[in-house]
């Protein structure tokens, strides 16, 4: 599992230079008579829009921020009312802002005009990395459970917390840890 990664580097020192991940906070839990190490790292709003300043959609980031922000949250929507992603929104105010949205997205015409008001603002992220410890010491990856808080501007400033799911896969773990990979803020895998 570890062969595609330099395993002379620890996953504690890997976290330590990880672009995005350093910074964070262990914590031992038990649950159910296991025990697990946690790392969790929170970013800021500000954080947040600084990295999305850096991903490979930062030219639409960069000169539509609002636009491209609100397109990718409205994309998680349809998540939301399946049941795929966890909200604190209820399915009749999903509606009201996906109606919301999509009078916006009409009134700009997409990218043929330029940025339109912010609906939302992005809060914070919280990304929680878990391993599960074994007997004799060592331990075994588990899970990252990401969640994104924002504020819908158009939606009388109403707050929202929300988590595209959890990450299982080893690989894609581990891709988190020891490489600068972008964390998701406003959903996917």
């Amino acid at each position: 599992m570890f062969s595609n990664y330099d395993n002379t580097i620890t996953v504690g020192k890997a976290l330590e230079n990880n672009k995005y991940l350093k910074g964070g906070k262990w914590k031992e839990v038990e649950m159910n008579g296991r025990k697990y190490v946690t790392y969790s790292v929170k970013f800021t709003g500000k954080q947040v829009r600084d990295f999305l300043a850096e991903t490979k959609s930062a030219f639409d980031h960069t000169s539509k921020p609002n636009f491209w922000t609100a397109w990718q949250f409205n994309n998680n929507l349809s998540g939301f009312s399946s049941g795929r992603v966890m909200t604190t929104m209820s399915a009749e105010e999903i509606n009201q802002v996906r109606a919301i949205f999509k009078e916006k997205f009409n009134e700009s015409d997409g990218y043929k005009q330029g940025d339109i008001e912010p609906l939302l603002t992005i809060d914070g992220y919280e990304l929680v990395l878990s391993f599960i410890m074994n007997q004799d010491g060592t331990f075994t990856t588990n899970m990252i459970e990401p969640t994104t808080e924002v504020t819908l501007n158009c939606f009388n400033n109403f707050k929202v917390q929300y988590s595209p799911g959890n990450i299982e896969s080893d690989q894609s773990i581990l891709r988190y840890i020891y490489t600068d990979m972008m964390p998701e803020f406003l959903g996917g895998k």
